[in-house]
């Protein structure tokens, strides 16, 4: 089965596709800006035209469900679910906490590293109005990552302690990665303290470094399984996971 994924949930935007049966997977990634609505569907032609399938093959579909930009959560839940209905595929939303978690673990295991430095992390995405989602993931023996704590939206001086370390081996610590500590680096790092530790290549713990966020690849990966054992939802349940309720500041918060 031909599988699909997308994600829209911040200033980028991505889709990847893995072709059936030799599991290779051909993907995209642009720096969108506000036109996601206008570069999604060219960039899945694209794809389809790379991989040399045709969209009525597709037969799961994954996408990052949140949390994320308002608009860029509906928009890529408006295509899911029509693609998806027109052809009868099977849906399946993945945290975009969780596709950040996987990019760090697949660079590190690129890298040469052992799985075993790479067990907990806590990610961090930049939720604009000064504030971040955030939550500890660890990475299971089922080959997937769990989500320790429900994702939050707080400002970083106020984000919640860390979990006990539960990883077998493990020395108590959790590696930070994701766009927040790109945007809030110092803040984070001083509510966490001496429980983040800096050991991943490709992670972000400084306010200079490049920030990872949400992409289809990694979605991908981390919902073939799902998707392949025929554990997606029909096309109306690709819903977005807002966390939080509103989209901007009033104007007297601004001041």
């Amino acid at each position: 089965m031909h599988l699909l994924a997308l994600d829209t949930s911040t200033d980028y935007c991505s889709a990847a596709i893995r072709r059936d049966p030799d599991g290779q997977i051909v993907s995209r990634q642009v720096l969108a800006g506000q036109k996601h609505s206008l570069l999604l569907l060219p960039m899945i032609d694209d794809l389809l035209r790379e991989a040399g399938v045709r969209l009525s093959q597709i037969g799961g579909i994954a996408y990052g469900e949140g949390p994320g930009s308002f608009t860029g959560l509906r928009i890529v839940c408006s295509v899911v679910q029509g693609i998806a209905a027109a052809h009868g595929a099977q849906v399946l939303g993945v945290s975009t906490l969780m596709s950040v978690a996987e990019q760090v673990r697949a660079r590190h295991l690129a890298s040469g590293g052992s799985e075993a430095d790479c067990r907990q992390l806590v990610v961090a995405l930049d939720a604009r109005m000064g504030e971040v989602y955030y939550a500890p993931l660890q990475w299971q023996a089922a080959q997937q990552w769990q989500l320790l704590d429900p994702v939050r939206v707080s400002a970083p001086e106020a984000v919640m302690a860390l979990p006990v370390s539960l990883a077998e081996g493990s020395v108590g610590q959790w590696l930070g990665c994701g766009s927040g500590f790109a945007a809030h680096g110092p803040a984070l790092q001083r509510r966490w303290g001496a429980a983040l530790v800096q050991a991943v290549p490709g992670q972000v713990l400084s306010a200079d470094a490049s920030p990872l966020v949400p992409e289809a690849a990694s979605i991908l990966r981390l919902a073939t399984a799902g998707l392949l054992a025929g554990q997606g939802q029909s096309a109306e349940q690709a819903l977005p996971v807002y966390i939080r309720d509103r989209v901007a500041l009033k104007a007297g918060e601004r001041r």
